[in-house]
C-alpha cells in the first residue's frame, strides 16, 4: 500500500518500510548494501505491531527528535461490511499506528500519544511535515468520507535543525538531494523524494533530530548535479535554507 525511506538502522544507507493488507505485517527491509535487503520486521518488532491492521500511508521522521526515526502509520479496512465479522478480520475502522524506535527496535506508543492518535476512522494517506513552524513534526491523515485528523507535535523534543534546499532559481528542490549532517559523532542522512506515503506528499524541508547535540559539525548538501554545498559548525534549533 505506502512506503517510506529513511536510515532505521544507523548504517548510512536507505531501509524501506512497506505498509500491507491486513493480517500480514508490515515489512522493514534493512539495507544491507550492493542492492541486498533483509527482512527485519520480526526482530525490530514491526510485525508483531502491525499484524492485524490494514495499513496504508506511513512516514519515518523523528517525532521526539532523540536522533533516531520513528513509524507513523495510517489504517483502515476496505471492506465496511467487516464490522459485522469482526471476528474474521477486526474493524473497517481502525487506530493509527505510532512506532517508536528505541534503539533499533520499534515499540507501539500509540495509546500514550495523546488523543489525536484515539481518533479511529478509515484511513488512508498521511504526511508529515512542521505545519505551524516550532521544528518539530506534525502528521496529517485523511480518512474515508470523514473529516482528515490534522496531529500537531506536542512531545518535548531534543536538539533539531531543518533544512531547507532550494533549486538554483528558488522553489523546492529536485528529488535526488541528499542531506549528510554531522552531529555528536553521528552521522544522519535525509533525502528529498517524491514519492513516499501514499495518496500524499511531505513537507520538502527535510528535518533532522539530533538529540543531544550542542551544533551540527557538518552541513553537507549533495544536488544531484554532482555538486556540494558544504556549512560547518551550524547552530542548531533553526530553519536553515541552503540554496544551489
Amino acid at each position: 500500500m505506502g512506503i517510506a525511506a529513511g536510515d532505521v538502522l544507523g548504517s548510512g544507507r536507505l531501509d524501506l518500510f512497506v505498509t500491507t493488507f491486513s493480517e500480514d505485517f508490515d515489512t522493514l527491509f534493512r539495507n544491507l548494501g550492493d542492492g541486498f535487503f533483509e527482512d527485519v520486521s520480526e526482530s525490530t518488532g514491526v510485525g508483531t505491531a502491525t499484524w492485524k491492521t490494514l495499513s496504508w500511508g506511513t512516514a519515518l521522521g523523528d517525532f521526539d527528535s532523540d536522533g533516531d526515526l520513528d513509524l507513523a502509520i495510517a489504517d483502515g479496512h476496505i471492506y465496511p461490511q467487516i464490522d459485522r465479522h469482526p471476528e474474521v478480520s477486526g474493524t473497517f475502522a481502525q487506530r493509527n499506528l505510532l512506532l517508536e524506535n528505541r534503539g533499533g527496535r520499534f515499540v507501539d506508543v500509540t495509546g500514550d500519544a495523546g488523543p489525536g492518535f484515539q481518533v479511529v476512522e478509515s484511513s488512508r494517506g498521511l504526511a508529515i511535515g512542521d505545519y505551524d513552524n516550532d521544528g518539530d513534526l506534525d502528521i496529517l491523515i485523511s480518512n474515508l468520507d470523514a473529516r482528515p485528523t490534522l496531529l500537531r507535535n506536542d512531545t518535548p523534543q531534543g536538539a533539531w535543525l531543518m533544512i531547507d534546499c532550494e533549486g538554483p532559481r528558488g522553489g523546492p528542490a529536485p528529488p535526488g538531494t541528499r542531506v549528510i549532517v554531522k552531529a555528536g559523532g553521528r552521522t544522519f542522512r535525509r533525502d528529498v523524494s517524491a514519492g513516499d506515503s501514499y495518496a500524499g506528499s511531505h513537507d520538502p524541508r527535510l528535518h533532522f533530530g539530533l538529540g543531544a547535540a550542542l551544533v551540527a559539525d557538518v552541513v553537507d548538501v549533495r544536488w544531484p548535479d554532482g555538486g556540494h554545498t558544504i556549512l560547518k559548525d551550524v547552530p542548531l534549533r533553526q530553519f536553515l535554507k541552503v540554496r544551489r
